[in-house]
């Protein structure tokens, strides 16, 4: 994918986060989901890649999983009652991580294969914009702030090598062993020396 097509990947998702952030903080619950929905058939529409559906899917999965268990165990809170919720997460929530997803194989193409990278990637980039959720009205940690900081690090240090890990196996065709998108023009692969 060329650098305008991961540049306008990058700026898909910051729409995503901020409606579905800014939208659960007005009380507007749905506006993030629709505006996440929408982005996501457009993203489906113009890629070539057969397992990017499979991976939306998988990330929301997996958000669900992951977030739900930590708002079970009260190290996430939302006041939304209005919200529609899947399980223990409003919809807003689980569209955050179906919104993360086209990204991986994109935007953060550069990740890929890189696990470690990813780890921290994860434990530091998850709780930060956790924290600005909070800040932002969107929802609440728990009784103990740093309870809830370390259990987000940590739902991110393991979530994210699982999403690289996910995106290389769906996405086989976008990984290349040289850092680049896409299979190489011959189609073959250089031998690792």
């Amino acid at each position: 994918m060329a650098t305008f097509g991961k540049l306008a990947n990058f700026l898909a998702f910051q729409l995503g986060w901020w409606a579905c952030v800014l939208g659960a903080a007005q009380e507007r619950p749905l506006l993030g989901p629709a505006v996440v929905a929408a982005l996501i058939v457009v993203h489906l529409a113009f890629t070539r890649r057969r397992g990017e559906l499979g991976l939306v899917l998988f990330a929301a999965l997996l958000g669900l999983v992951l977030d739900g268990g930590l708002a079970a165990g009260g190290l996430l809170r939302f006041d939304a009652t209005d919200a529609p919720f899947v399980g223990p997460l409003p919809l807003w929530m689980v569209a955050l991580w179906a919104n993360f997803a086209p990204s991986l194989g994109h935007a953060l193409g550069w990740m890929r294969r890189r696990y470690i990278v990813g780890l921290l990637f994860g434990a530091l980039g998850g709780p930060t914009t956790y924290f600005a959720g909070v800040r932002l009205g969107a929802l609440q940690f728990g009784d103990d702030m740093a309870a809830s900081l370390i259990a987000i690090t940590v739902v991110w240090a393991v979530a994210m090598p699982l999403l690289l890990l996910a995106t290389e196996r769906l996405l086989p065709e976008a990984v290349s062993s040289d850092g680049n998108d896409g299979p190489p023009p011959n189609g073959v692969r250089p031998e690792a020396t």
